[in-house]
């Protein structure tokens, strides 16, 4: 794909998603379909961690769209500063699962829950590369979270504890800052994780087999938050993006092998303060 065709094929294509720094559009090119996610808040991170999970995991135990293309500009039509653009297929008769979820019946809910939770154990499971593990986006670059953006990667527990503690200073006064430091200790226990970092329904695609008369995860997507993570991350992430009024604000708590409400609650806090 060359980057005429591309800025064509995206002048043309139709927004799926726009928000702001980063753009998904669905193009054409010849007579295939594809995605396009670009703009200045889109990082090699997202790209590395496909690559990794495409490369470390067994196949087709964690679903990804496959990788048509990577490419960078210093500017765009649209953003006039450098920008990263990743090209994908386009898995057609495939919905997000936020489309889907109301029209299931519960024991096809059911399903979906056990495919996702066998999915994130075998990513939480994958052997980080290189030892000794790192905290940051994958390829050992910052980490692209709102509340430590472009800080790190962190080469202990320790060093990230430490900065999300810094974070957190501003939002508490006085003294009860210790309350909160010895609450964030536990960071340092955790196991580092691979983790996908943004959950959310409309970040899983869903398609229903027709001969099995079974609707089954196609794809996991937006990895822009992904990285080596505290073990606590995914949850803190995930719970972060439901609708407490949904029946998936429930499933979604039983997706890991354990839940991690002191830490959702914590981090919930500070988000509201920061205003993310």
């Amino acid at each position: 794909i060359s980057p005429q065709a591309l800025s064509e094929a995206i002048a043309s294509g139709t927004v799926l998603q726009d928000q702001g720094p980063v753009k998904t559009i669905k193009v054409v090119f010849g007579e295939k379909n594809a995605v396009v996610r670009y703009g200045p808040h889109v990082h090699l991170g997202e790209v590395h961690a496909m690559n990794f999970i495409d490369c470390h995991a067994p196949p087709h135990s964690i679903p990804l769209v496959p990788i048509l293309g990577v490419y960078k500009s210093d500017s765009s039509i649209d953003f006039d500063q450098p920008c990263l653009y990743i090209v994908t297929e386009w898995i057609e008769n495939s919905q997000t699962l936020e489309t889907a979820w109301t029209t299931l019946e519960e024991t096809e809910k059911d399903d979906i829950t056990t495919q996702l939770q066998s999915v994130l154990s075998t990513l939480r499971s994958l052997p980080a590369s290189p030892q000794p593990p790192y905290i940051g986006s994958v390829g050992h670059l910052p980490c692209v979270d709102p509340l430590l953006q472009g800080v790190g990667p962190f080469d202990s527990l320790h060093g990230f504890s430490e900065a999300y503690t810094d974070v957190a200073r501003p939002c508490f006064r006085g003294h009860y800052i210790s309350i909160i430091e010895r609450l964030l200790k536990k960071f340092e226990t955790y196991r580092i994780v691979l983790t996908h970092g943004d959950l959310a329904m409309s970040n899983i695609l869903v398609r229903k087999d027709a001969a099995r008369q079974r609707w089954e995860i196609v794809a996991l997507i937006d990895w822009e938050n992904s990285g080596w993570y505290p073990e606590h991350w995914e949850y803190v992430k995930l719970l972060a993006s439901v609708r407490w009024k949904s029946d998936w604000a429930l499933r979604a708590q039983s997706l890991l092998e354990r839940q991690y409400d002191e830490d959702f609650l914590l981090d919930s806090r500070l988000r509201f303060y920061h205003r993310l």
